[in-house]
């Protein structure tokens, strides 16, 4: 089944704090959300991999994601798409590279079809495209500001 799942992350670079917003959508129905990154992110590309990964665990967890699905990643950070399709990793940092890993071996193990698009964010207009990237922002701030809070007390 054609599965789409927009993520976006925040990132807090005073705190190292982040949080995640996620949207999916295909034959199964539709799902979004987010959370807090556990841990400090080292920076914003490494939350939007994080986010990814964690989307991905999500939306396996409530089974809108299942073996041999062909998947579409949208997200608005090129610096988190070329480390997870291997292109200019030279740059990557090391813990860039450890979760792109752990999002290839995931797709690996469920025998997944990955295709990853650039999508700009935080674009005006009315597609629902945007609208998904705006839901995915919303959560990703929410949840950031949130363990910001918890974690740092402001």
């Amino acid at each position: 089944m054609k599965v789409t799942l927009i993520t976006d992350a925040s990132f807090c670079q005073e705190t190292k704090t982040s949080g995640f917003g996620y949207w999916a959508t295909s034959g199964r129905g539709l799902t979004q959300g987010g959370g807090s990154i556990d841990g400090p992110s080292n920076n914003p590309g490494h939350a939007e991999l994080q986010a990814i990964f964690l989307g991905l665990l999500e939306l396996k967890r409530q089974g809108g994601l299942r073996k041999r699905d062909q998947l579409l990643i949208h997200s608005d950070s090129e610096e988190a798409i070329y480390v997870l399709l291997n292109k200019n990793n030279k740059k990557a940092s090391d813990e860039n590279k450890y979760v792109a890993e752990r999002i290839r071996l995931l797709l690996h193990n469920l025998q997944i079809k990955l295709r990853v698009r650039h999508i700009k964010g935080h674009n005006k207009g009315n597609t629902r495209r945007l609208r998904a990237n705006l839901t995915c922002d919303y959560y990703a701030k929410k949840h950031m500001y949130e363990e910001r809070k918890k974690t740092h007390g402001f």
